[in-house]
């Protein structure tokens, strides 16, 4: 009898994995969407890929606000929405609190990454470089004037102050680009012959002569993220970054080998791989090298010509410098 009762308890747990719906969001679940979740929250709410989302333009998808309802359909994930029964007595834009904003993935990292760092295709004697303080110091703080070489521009715009970070290369060694590290901020407050002048406005410490200057970059547009697989057959790594942490976690920013030249765009979705050692044939002692191991998902946010910085979304353990970037299987 002990024994009947395991096979019936094996074939009950085992009809009930098999089951749709059960396990597993079969096509036809939906899901109501609430105030603050990302499309990427929704997304794993209904067991479907990230970058499954339908859309009929890809320059204009219809983001989701909270109370629609988003179904999983043999396609990917499509938006259904459900409108208000308020009447509005004249047309007006509707603004949602920044607290029920649908974004694709959460945006104070990137927010705060993008203020930071940036990615030039040349480095650094075509760059505009700060020379000197107003007064010929090399040392300056905010507040104080300092004075550009190389810089043309209207007066009260912002500029950011940079150090360089390092050469960020491939596999191969060649040269992708070339990391910035963010040391503070500027207004120009006019150009001259040969100098321009500017207001340091804000320092994460004191800027020296040599600090390199590029305009304030506007902030991304949530909407530009829309979650998208990259091209069939993109290869790439995560690069080795003195900036980043050293135990890449979700909701870390890598940087990466591939850009613009790849067709990455900002809302790629990559997949993070790791190649195991091979093993050998016990019998034929013949080496056989193992498929690589899918161990995370990254969201691309900044492509530039030949690289970029991606936001860590899922992690299965630490990701690291060398890990290889691809096309993620579902």
């Amino acid at each position: 009898m002990p024994r009947v009762a395991g096979r019936r308890w094996t074939a009950v747990v085992l009809g009930l994995w098999l089951w749709p719906g059960v396990g597993l969001a079969a096509a036809g679940a939906s899901h109501t969407v609430q105030p603050g979740e990302t499309l990427w929250e929704i997304a794993e709410q209904l067991q479907a890929p990230p970058w499954a989302w339908e859309t009929a333009d890809p320059a204009r998808p219809l983001t989701p606000r909270p109370g629609d309802r988003v179904h999983r359909t043999p396609a990917g994930l499509s938006v259904e929405r459900v409108e208000s029964a308020v009447v509005r007595l004249s047309p007006q834009m509707r603004r949602l609190p920044p607290r029920e904003e649908i974004t694709p993935v959460p945006m104070a990292p990137i927010r705060v990454w993008l203020t930071e760092h940036r990615i030039v295709t040349a480095c650094c004697d075509r760059l505009p470089r700060v020379v000197a303080g107003e007064q010929g110091q090399l040392l300056s703080v905010p507040g104080q004037r300092i004075l550009a070489r190389g810089l043309q521009g209207e007066p009260g715009r912002y500029y950011g102050l940079y150090t360089p970070a390092g050469t960020i290369r491939d596999a191969s060694g060649s040269v992708r680009g070339y990391s910035l590290e963010g040391v503070g901020e500027a207004r120009l407050e006019r150009v001259d012959s040969s100098l321009a002048m500017l207001t340091l406005v804000r320092s994460q410490r004191e800027v020296a002569a040599g600090a390199l200057l590029l305009p304030r970059e506007d902030d991304i547009p949530p909407e530009s993220l829309w979650p998208h697989a990259p091209p069939s057959g993109v290869t790439g790594h995560v690069i080795r970054d003195p900036d980043a942490a050293d135990v890449i976690a979700p909701h870390d920013v890598i940087t990466i080998d591939l850009g613009r030249r790849d067709g990455i765009t900002p809302g790629t979705v990559l997949g993070i791989y790791r190649d195991d050692p091979g093993v050998r044939d016990p019998r034929t002692r013949e080496p056989l090298a193992l498929p690589p191991r899918r161990i995370g998902l990254a969201l691309v946010f900044r492509s530039d010509e030949g690289a970029g910085h991606a936001l860590v979304m899922q992690a299965d353990e630490p990701i690291a410098p060398g890990d290889r970037l691809a096309a993620p299987r579902s």
